[in-house]
């Protein structure tokens, strides 16, 4: 009886940490896709500007090959690549990724990243935010 006991006891140790050390259902969203920009705002005169405010639809294609395609109004107005890399954020000082587009943004971090959401941080105290929502299908 010892036995089955002490066997059971591993049994059910190794089932721990194998649920312990198992992925859980819940992945990490996706930064590739089509999102739409939806508000930008801050600066050193905090602004703030939509599509509703600027008449610009603004659409960010980010592909997994590390390259993206800005559409405004519907028309291909800029092309081109991005890095990563891991640096201290000036604003809490903990360190992130950074992403640097070729001629679209300064340097920034990602804020959030959800199923459906994306806020970008330029990596200045006076820097802009960027908001944006994925397209659907995406």
């Amino acid at each position: 009886m010892k036995r089955y006991t002490t066997h059971a006891a591993w049994l059910f140790i190794a089932s721990l940490v194998f649920i312990a050390c198992s992925k859980n259902g819940s992945r990490q969203p996706e930064l590739t896709g089509t999102w739409n920009w939806t508000l930008t705002n801050g600066g050193i005169a905090p602004m703030q500007s939509t599509p509703a405010s600027t008449g610009i639809r603004k659409s960010l294609i980010i592909n997994s090959d590390k390259t993206f395609k800005v559409y405004i109004n519907d028309t291909l107005r800029l092309t081109g690549t991005y890095t990563t890399e891991t640096g201290r954020c000036i604003h809490d000082h903990t360190n992130k990724q950074f992403y640097n587009f070729s001629n679209y943004m300064f340097a920034c971090t990602i804020e959030k990243l959800t199923a459906d959401s994306l806020i970008f941080a330029e990596e200045a105290y006076d820097g802009l935010g960027y908001y944006y929502t994925r397209v659907s299908g995406n």
